[in-house]
């Protein structure tokens, strides 16, 4: 992770994830689902500052522009409160965050902001806690927020909260590649759509999901008959524009666009020379101008 500090102060950048696989295999008892998915950071972040200040006990989470993502619903400033119970650190914190990971896209921009403000603090306090209550911690917090403690390219199960590291081999095979993310204008609630998912019961069967991610990982088929989001099955249902934009894409461009997490960002992977700029336009006939995207890469 990258990151800079000075005796009060500390910066990060809190990179977003992508998943090239997301099979919703069941629903536990504790009321979250079980999942298996494909996670891989990219390169763009939130850059997250956080610095001690006099009073103690005090925390302070500023947006600096949004302000409906400060104070104490962000994840960050929850972060802090579980950091402090744990190490007993009674200092005061300011985090700012600097956001550039679209909310509500899937990207796990909150997740990584929480991740980044754990590391960060521990940094900044002379490491309280071992990097196994860090990973506690974090999977305490939310349910993919250990996919960020990871190498950046990994493969979760359970509700999330556990992650192992693709092998090198593979990893090096999707280090760099390009990605185009397109946002449409509007934000999805992944309560709401893993409530609707359920209503279907239409699960993947957990051992289809598992041989999938060991072909891929073995090298037996390439990244892009990994490519598969569970949510499409709802998301399709509820945003008529989805289907017949990515059929278009892959008719005039050859291109697959799959959701991202729970969406509303969607992606391709950029494997050959292309003009980004003719795709966003063709997405700007279905969801109008005020789409947003980003071309970046896997990045970690």
């Amino acid at each position: 992770m990258d990151f800079s500090n000075s005796p009060n102060k500390i910066s990060l950048n809190a990179h977003a994830k992508i998943n090239l696989f997301l099979a919703i295999t069941g629903k536990r008892s504790d009321g979250f689902h079980e999942i298996n998915s494909v996670m891989a950071k990219i390169a763009l972040f939130d850059q997250l500052t956080i610095e001690k200040i006099d009073k103690l006990d005090q925390t302070i989470c500023e947006c600096s522009n949004s302000i409906n993502l400060s104070g104490i619903d962000n994840i960050a400033y929850i972060a802090v409160s579980e950091w402090r119970k744990i190490t007993g650190e009674r200092s005061g914190v300011r985090v700012i965050i600097d956001k550039k990971i679209p909310v509500q896209g899937g990207l796990g921009g909150g997740s990584s902001n929480a991740v980044s403000t754990l590391i960060g603090l521990n940094q900044l306090f002379g490491q309280l806690l071992s990097n196994k209550e860090v990973l506690c911690l974090a999977q305490k917090i939310g349910s993919d927020c250990s996919f960020f403690l990871t190498c950046g390219l990994a493969s979760v199960s359970g509700r999330g909260e556990n992650s192992r590291d693709v092998s090198f081999s593979k990893s090096d095979t999707v280090k760099g590649s390009k990605v185009l993310i397109i946002q449409p204008p509007i934000g999805f609630s992944t309560n709401l759509l893993y409530r609707d998912f359920s209503a279907k019961k239409d699960f993947s069967n957990k051992s289809w999901a598992e041989e999938k991610i060991r072909s891929w990982e073995k090298g037996d088929i390439p990244t892009s008959e990994l490519l598969y989001n569970d949510f499409e099955k709802v998301i399709f249902e509820k945003y008529l524009f989805f289907k017949p934009l990515f059929t278009e894409m892959m008719d005039l461009f050859g291109l697959q666009f799959n959701i991202s997490g729970s969406g509303s960002c969607f992606f391709c992977l950029l494997d050959r020379d292309i003009d980004e700029f003719s795709v966003i336009e063709c997405a700007k006939k279905y969801l109008g101008e005020n789409l947003k995207s980003w071309i970046t890469s896997i990045s970690y």
